[in-house]
């Protein structure tokens, strides 16, 4: 019985991974990693930065109490809507992969 599935298995031509690459899931790869990236600064940023605008002093602001809040909600939404970005991409290349391998 071994010996017939190695038969088999010798017949059967060595597939390598030699597929083209598609270059818009190239593209939605990169738009997902730059939003990713943009997305964290920007988090940063705001919770670094963000002032309250009603503070009583004249000259000197204090820090915007809810500036977490609104830091994290943008670097976890950046995230998520990155995670798809890259996501859309990969199913865009796992479909072209489908579409070399499949039998005309």
């Amino acid at each position: 019985m071994n010996s017939e599935i190695d038969k088999i298995i010798q017949n059967q031509p060595v597939r390598t991974n030699t597929y083209k690459t598609n270059p818009i899931a190239d593209l939605f790869y990169k738009i997902g990693i730059a939003e990713l990236i943009i997305g964290i600064i920007v988090g940063i940023l705001i919770i670094a930065t963000l002032k309250d605008p009603l503070s009583t002093y004249t000259y000197i602001h204090e820090p915007h109490p809810l500036r977490w809040v609104y830091g994290i909600s943008i670097i976890v939404t950046t995230a998520i809507t990155a995670l798809f970005t890259v996501g859309f991409g990969e199913i865009i290349r796992l479909l072209t992969h489908i579409r070399e391998n499949t039998n005309k």
